[in-house]
């Protein structure tokens, strides 16, 4: 009696603390490095490719709180900068830029998060307009396991200021699949961000094993679509890009170099994208 007694407390400890370890981060910590790439074109004579990094480098104590110290660098710059400064909650990742003043932590994930619940986030890629940082309604729609990556994905949708912005992906105690600082989708400066690599302390946890402009065939383009980013790549000559909507009506047009060019659509919807003699169906949110 006094044996199954045992068992039971146990059993209900086991009931209680494995749920809290199973969701709470493990990837926010020292030594974990983000690569992201950010490809496309703003405008005909303005093309962009080239990686990104955020690390986790050293604690601090900051507000009572000892929080990571957020590197971020880009290999055109490679020189590290404090960004900001990393604290969990459990399921929730918080984050505060390195020049505030103020004791305010802004909400930057939410991994925890079941379908059907929401929550407010803050952009955190663009720290540069700190104070005016911008707040998006994210919804959980989905949670399945990724059999490429192994982990957790979680299928959101995000709006902002009342305007839907599309689905992306959250990888469970990781990263948007836009990139660490990119929490939240809604592209508004026409250049499509990619979350390519996770390490810690050098040992790969997470890759993207997806076709990129240096390993596909010369001889086509490759069409990608991210929440209202379609991104196309592998483009060899300076074309010219045509989006037409679903009825045939030219939504939008475009001179672009050679390398890599990103397109935001409108609205979700089916679409039909021309670029030079190629022709590619684009559906988006259905």
């Amino acid at each position: 009696m006094k044996q199954k007694l045992i068992r039971n407390i146990f059993a209900l400890i086991a009931f209680t603390i494995m749920p809290m370890l199973a969701t709470a981060q493990t990837y926010f910590k020292d030594g974990t490095t983000w690569k992201t790439r950010l490809c496309g074109t703003q405008s005909a004579d303005n093309t962009v490719y080239y990686n990104t990094y955020a690390k986790l480098n050293g604690t601090e104590t900051v507000d009572g709180h000892q929080a990571l110290k957020l590197f971020y660098y880009e290999e055109t710059k490679p020189e590290p900068q404090l960004y900001a400064y990393i604290r969990t909650d459990g399921d929730k990742v918080y984050f505060k830029p390195a020049n505030a003043a103020e004791d305010t932590w802004y909400l930057m994930y939410d991994f925890g998060l079941k379908v059907g619940e929401s929550c407010e986030v803050y952009s955190a890629w663009n720290i540069d307009n700190y104070p005016n940082l911008r707040e998006s309604h994210i919804t959980c729609l989905d949670v399945q396991k990724d059999e490429n990556s192994g982990f957790d994905k979680m299928l959101v949708q995000e709006s902002l200021e009342g305007i839907d912005c599309g689905t992306f992906v959250w990888y469970k105690g990781l990263s948007s699949d836009l990139g660490l600082l990119w929490n939240n989708g809604c592209g508004v400066d026409g250049i499509g961000r990619k979350l390519m690599e996770v390490s810690y302390n050098g040992e790969v946890i997470y890759s993207n094993n997806t076709t990129s402009v240096e390993n596909v065939a010369t001889g086509g383009l490759k069409t990608s679509v991210s929440g209202k980013n379609v991104t196309v790549t592998n483009i060899g000559k300076p074309e010219r890009v045509e989006l037409f909507s679903a009825d045939g009506k030219l939504v939008k047009e475009l001179v672009v170099e050679r390398g890599a060019a990103n397109i935001i659509l409108p609205t979700n919807g089916i679409y039909i994208l021309k670029i030079g003699g190629q022709t590619t169906k684009i559906v988006a949110g259905n």
